[in-house]
């Protein structure tokens, strides 16, 4: 008889944005490995951090944000998921750092000035 071998899972984030400008859509997703049995995708298996606090109501494995904003989402994202065997650890993190069109439009207009 094969034993039945029980892992925590492991974590990290990866972010899928166009560019990390405010007013874009950016989507995190929490990519989890090494989980027997397997996590479930679907359910409220996972839980988010945003410079380590927790994100509430968010449960998936994708985390999005329709329009980013500098001030409310500049910073770190990070991940756990659960199984059966219990809760894993927080794994690598992806950070958002958020350019502002203000200071995009600064910097076009100063190198057109000189």
């Amino acid at each position: 008889m094969i034993p039945f071998i029980s892992d925590t899972p492991e974590t990290n984030v990866t972010k899928d944005c166009r560019d990390e400008i405010e007013g874009e859509p950016c989507k995190l997703s929490c990519v989890v490995s090494d989980a027997r049995p397997p996590v479930d995708e679907d359910g409220d298996s996972f839980l988010w951090q945003h410079n380590g606090q927790a994100i509430p109501g968010e449960t998936s494995s994708t985390f999005t944000i329709d329009q980013l904003n500098h001030t409310l989402h500049d910073g770190d994202y990070r991940c756990r998921a659960r199984n059966v065997a219990g809760d894993g650890e927080f794994g690598a993190q992806a950070t958002l750092q958020i350019a502002c069109m203000n200071s995009i439009l600064t910097d076009i207009y100063i190198s057109m000035m000189t």
